[in-house]
């Protein structure tokens, strides 16, 4: 056995987890090679002989999916290819047995890449939503779902949703009525994705007994108008207008009371008379006792003189709005809540029926419908035997942020895996590798919790079956340098949050490796000078302001470090290097405006730069143009968006050449006004025209194809606003595509379905020489040998939305702060608390991203909470040094000195195009030799180009008009009627000459009524000729292209495309049209070239066919006469065109022989 000898105590642990023969609990910090162990567990499951289709691998998101995928088949094909001996020392160094590796163990190594390539369906790495809808589609009936349903983009969830709470307001009025009290109409939307995120808490139907339980209230429920009314019966009311009397002659403060007390509804009291009430006689939130009966100091003390008896009657008032404070807020808290259950009820019926209409579901309903596939008694059993033939081995990628959801798929597929019951009994193994501290997709239902307890789970499951299940961890890092490391450690050591229990510890594996870590001061915001009181308010950041001054700082600082000439390197496993942009990435929290204002300033600098990693469609100025030229292409009267198109990069127009159109048109559009100006804008005028004729005719993809194409517009576009154009471009262009598969396409139609914002996700990981800026969240699984952070300022306390879950799980409607009872009160600090959790987690993703080197800015206001004050208090334990800022053109530090920890010798300056002195010089021999000359590929002759005469120019039949007909024309004549023989069907009337002039229009934009329907005629001769009815019936092929080599030709490959080819079990028949206006009355007459081109087509279909029968025949279309060809005729001719071109090879001397053919 494979004791791991010659392994370090950093590859052990992931050779341990990487063994296929037990289950594995893998717990990695950061940079530790997650994904190659996973990958490598994968190598070696194949390598045991475990067929590929019965391995699962189960990814997070689609890149990485791809990502592991490319890495298995660049390992298992570079084992193809590897000697002996090499081979043995990579199946050893993944840590198989030494004595196992002979001659057989290696040639089944050699052949896994083949094995994968071929395995149906391929390897199974997907994420866990595709797999879900892999398992619905195999079991559709079972599920209750249509075979062939589609999955839901956000785009078309979003319509529906529109469309459900449509049909909700018609057919649930008053719940419709009751939700739209509480909130707006983007509160609304926002509240129907929240309901629609959360269906599973909403699953079963709450009664009010039970909601009244968990606000504390008595049953049945009491309305809170109710306890209202109590507080202002007829006693009360009398009351309270005896006080008013006096608060009219008192204070200011009495006065506005009095005010306040006379708007009160003593006959229909509501919620907002409680309100009154409280203002009145309770303090207010912010007091030092909030929301305490106002006794002894309401009314003022002269007001309270006066009311003498009533005074102790007014205090006793007032102990009664505040006792029943409480549970006036329970009680409307309580309905509301109620209010939202009866609307979540309604609104997933209507979704549910919706999506079930149009056979679509959505991506909680892959995972929810194949949870409730595996959970049903009546179908789960027979799932699981079918599934149990195909799964032996299930791997977990990212396993800290699989919901909890996903994680009962999961362990229900895995169910059979310990029972002994399975199909078969070999051994079987669920690996998982992940990292809670890197858990930071909580909105998307992450539940990093779930790692220990899923880990507990399957110990257990195991160690009863009496099988191996092992845990490891994997603490060092193959990416950062011992400073980062070191930092990192000391911010997050004592934490006690979730995923940083006990001591948090990372290990360098390139211990050597030199890193800095450098912090720097907050830039604060600028004392704001003494302003008029005129001054407004400033509506743009300005260039004093923080953000903007760090944004400008940091493109400085980038351009200093990457600059030919710069002080800066960077350490490599080939020595130092000069500091490149790509080998910077940005991380931000949030797409803020100091996100946009660094892209702003790196383009500003003239530093190569990928943009933002999401951006929306209409955040496109290129999408914009062209959307303002749809627009007025839409509807011609709109001046506007021809203005905004005239504008743009397509067509350049100035802004005083677009005033001298619009100026003084004398209410006539735009659009007449420029035509009237054709002469100064003729090509402008040409384009629009040609777009406006196809307006109506295109598809909306097809019309915004030709525009970007045709018309150049993508090359317009792209040579103003550069190449990050492409993306959003291509982006709009499959909306477009995606809009004329799914609705009847028009071009209005198509403007109003693309108006919704649409995200683009761009893939960052692999950027070329350009900076990268994104959010840490768009970064996990990314690394760069820079990493800068620059908004470790913000310190925004998260919100939560309208939906908060109780301790039970129950789905509560949120409410102000100055109206929250205990419940919610509890709720909102449950989540405050999981948001803090994430923030610190978050915080460990942006500082392990960084190789080499870490610089922490921030700007605004300095907080001790924030990232900037955390990474402080962490850096202050490493004892770093103060460092003076370097030198800068162009721009002036804000401060003097940062903060810097580092660790081993920064490399000495190397200049661009400098090579460090260990980098090899010496060059392999082949560098200096001459590249042989590519081995040219066989040309591809035409059976139509073999030579001989083409016509009979003997044979005096045709007319003078037909005399006068150009070579041109005839072959012109010639097209039009072979387009027209392959495109019509037989018989048919108006729509089959419809037909045909759209097939010859699209060719021939310039064609004569005269020409054609000289072409139709002839054409309709012939597909209505009954004795020719099999040449275009149900066996016969139109434009067969065949390729084939031809024997006694040097050059002797051909290809060609047969007319019509008629394929029958025992006889095949090639026809070619001819259209000749003179037509040789017997096969002895047909001219040479084609006979020639007939014996090319036979002999290469006796090479395709050898079993059948092969006839080749002409169909003279002028005649409408089949004329089959003796096979002799066409092999003698064949022969001939083999001898002539052996005799021209050999001789340079000219001649010109009976058939037209030129040798000596």
């Amino acid at each position: 056995m494979n004791q791991f000898l010659g392994f370090d105590e950093a590859t052990n642990p992931q050779i341990r987890a990487a063994d296929p023969r037990s289950a594995s609990w893998v717990s990695a910090n950061a940079g530790s090679g997650k994904t190659k162990v996973l990958t490598d567990r994968v190598a070696r499951l194949l390598l045991s002989g475990t067929p590929p289709q019965r391995v699962l691998c189960l990814t997070f998101t689609i890149a990485a999916a791809s990502n592991m995928q490319n890495r298995l088949f660049e390992r298992l094909g570079g084992w193809s290819m590897l000697k002996d001996e090499d081979l043995r020392n990579e199946l050893l160094a993944l840590g198989e047995d030494r004595d196992s590796l002979d001659g057989e163990y290696l040639k089944r190594a050699r052949t896994l890449f083949a094995r994968a390539l071929e395995t149906p369906g391929g390897l199974r790495i997907q994420t866990i939503h595709a797999f879900a809808s892999t398992i619905l589609k195999r079991f559709p009936l079972e599920a209750g779902v249509s075979p062939q349903f589609k999955s839901l983009d956000d785009r078309t969830a979003g319509r529906i949703h529109e469309e459900v709470l449509d049909s909700i307001s018609v057919n649930s009025p008053s719940t419709y009525a009751k939700v739209a009290a509480h909130v707006n109409v983007k509160g609304l939307q926002n509240l129907v994705g929240e309901i629609a995120g959360n269906r599973v808490a909403f699953a079963s139907r709450v009664s009010e007994d039970d909601i009244c339980r968990i606000f504390g209230l008595p049953t049945p429920f009491c309305p809170p108008e109710t306890m209202i009314r109590d507080l202002l019966t007829q006693e009360d009311s009398d009351l309270i207008r005896q006080l008013m009397k006096f608060l009219r002659r008192g204070s200011k403060t009495d006065q506005s009371a009095a005010g306040k007390l006379e708007n009160l509804n003593f006959s229909d009291p509501a919620i907002p008379d409680f309100s009154l009430l409280q203002s009145v006689f309770l303090f207010g939130a912010k007091a030092n006792n909030p929301f305490a009966p106002k006794t002894g100091s309401f009314p003022t003390k002269k007001v309270r003189n006066e009311m003498g008896e009533i005074n102790s009657r007014v205090e006793d008032y007032m102990e009664r709005v505040s006792n029943l404070r409480t549970p006036i807020l329970r009680a409307q808290a309580a309905a509301k809540t109620m209010t939202l259950h009866d609307f979540a009820h309604d609104l997933l019926r209507e979704f549910e029926q919706h999506k079930s209409r149009v056979s679509s579901l959505d991506f909680d309903d892959l995972i929810l419908k194949t949870l409730e596939l595996l959970s049903n008694p009546e179908t789960a059993q027979w799932v699981l035997y079918k599934l149990d033939g195909g799964i032996d081995h299930i791997l977990v990628d990212e396993a800290q942020d699989v919901s909890k959801t996903q994680w009962n798929i999961i362990s229900g597929i895995a169910e059979e895996f310990t029972s002994g019951l399975g199909a078969r009994q070999s051994k079987r193994t669920v690996f998982a590798v992940g990292d809670e501290k890197q858990s930071i997709y909580g909105f998307q239902g992450a539940a990093p919790e779930k790692f220990k307890e899923m880990c507990d789970h399957f110990r257990m499951k195991y160690r009863e079956a009496g099988q191996k299940f092992t845990e490891e961890g994997l603490e060092f890092s193959f990416r950062s340098s011992p400073a980062v490391l070191e930092v990192v450690d000391r911010v997050f050591e004592g934490r006690s949050e979730p995923g940083f229990g006990g001591a948090t510890v990372h290990r360098a594996f390139k211990d050597e490796s030199p890193g800095r870590v450098d912090l720097w001061p907050i830039i604060g915001e600028p004392e704001k000078p003494g302003q008029p009181e005129w001054h407004g308010a400033q509506l743009v950041p300005g260039e004093t302001q923080a953000p903007a001054k760090l944004a400008r700082l940091l493109a400085t600082e980038i351009r200093r470090m990457t600059h030919p000439d710069s002080a800066e390197s960077l350490q490599t496993e080939n020595g130092a290097r000069p500091i490149q942009c790509g080998d910077i990435l940005i991380l931000v929290r949030r797409r803020n405006d100091l996100f946009h204002s660094i892209i702003a300033e790196l383009k500003s600098a003239g530093l190569p730069v990928t943009g933002t990693d999401r951006m929306l469609l209409s955040e496109s100025l290129a999408v914009l143009d062209v959307r303002a030229l749809l627009s007025f292409l839409a509807t011609p009267a709109d001046d506007l968006s021809l203005a905004a198109a005239l504008r743009s990069p397509i067509f350049q127009m100035t802004e005083e050449e677009l005033f001298s159109v619009a100026h003084g048109r004398n209410g006539k559009s735009l659009w007449s006004s420029l035509q009237e100006r054709k002469a100064d804008f003729s090509q402008t005028v040409s384009i629009i025209r040609d777009l406006l004729n196809g307006a109506d005719r295109l598809k909306p993809y097809e019309l915004i194809e030709h525009l970007l194409t045709c018309h150049k517009g993508r090359e317009l576009l792209t040579a103003r606003l550069g190449n990050e154009i492409s993306e959003p471009l291509d982006a709009f262009l499959q909306q477009a595509i995606t809009y004329d598969d799914e609705e009847a396409p028009s071009l209005t139609g198509f403007l109003e379905w693309s108006n919704n914002d649409l995200e683009i996700k761009r893939q960052l990981d692999q950027a070329g020489n350009e900076v990268r800026i994104m959010t840490v969240h768009g970064a996990k699984g990314l690394e760069s040998p820079i990493v800068i952070l620059p908004d470790t300022n913000e310190r925004r306390p998260p919100q939560p939305g309208n939906l908060l879950l109780t301790e039970e799980g129950l789905p509560i409607w949120n409410t102000t702060m100055d109206s929250r009872p205990e419940v919610v009160a509890d709720a909102i600090d449950r989540y405050a608390e999981q948001a803090e959790n994430e923030h610190l987690r978050l915080l460990y993703v942006a500082l392990t991203r960084a190789e080499s080197w870490l610089i922490i800015a921030g700007a605004g206001k300095a907080k001790e909470t924030s990232w900037h004050g955390l990474v402080e208090a962490g850096l202050l334990a490493c004892s770093p040094k103060e460092v003076k800022v370097p030198e800068l053109g162009g721009c002036d530090w804000p401060f003097d000195q940062f903060q810097r920890h580092s660790f081993g010798e920064w490399p000495e300056p190397v200049a661009a195009g400098e090579k460090s002195a260990a980098v090899s010089d010496s060059l392999p021999r082949w560098i200096h030799e001459r590249a042989p000359k590519p081995e040219q590929p066989p040309a591809l002759r035409s059976p139509s180009g073999l030579g001989g005469n083409k016509s009979l120019s003997t044979r005096k039949t045709t007319s003078s008009k037909e005399e006068s007909e150009s070579p041109d024309d005839a072959a012109d004549r010639g097209t039009m009627i072979h387009l027209l023989l392959e495109h019509l069907p037989p018989g048919g009337g108006n729509s089959r000459r419809k037909l045909a002039e759209n097939v010859l229009e699209c060719a021939f934009p310039q064609l004569t009524k005269d020409r054609f329907l000289d072409a139709y005629r002839e054409a309709t001769r012939i597909l209505d000729n009954s004795d020719l009815k099999d040449l275009f019936g149900d066996h016969s092929l139109a434009e067969v292209g065949i390729t084939a080599s031809l024997k006694g030709l040097s050059d002797n490959r051909v290809l060609g495309y047969i007319d019509r080819l008629i394929v029958e079990d025992d006889q095949v028949l090639a026809v070619d049209f001819k259209s000749n206006r003179n037509v040789p009355p017997s096969e002895n007459e047909v001219p040479e070239a084609i006979l020639r081109q007939l014996g090319a087509y036979q002999d290469a279909l006796e090479q395709i066919f050898p079993d059948r029968g092969v006839e080749v025949a002409v169909l003279w279309t002028r005649t409408g006469n089949l004329m089959r060809i003796d096979p002799n005729l066409c092999r003698c001719a064949l022969a001939r065109s083999q001898a002539v071109q052996q005799k021209t090879e050999s001789n340079g001397s000219i001649e010109l022989d009976a058939f037209g053919e030129n040798f000596k």
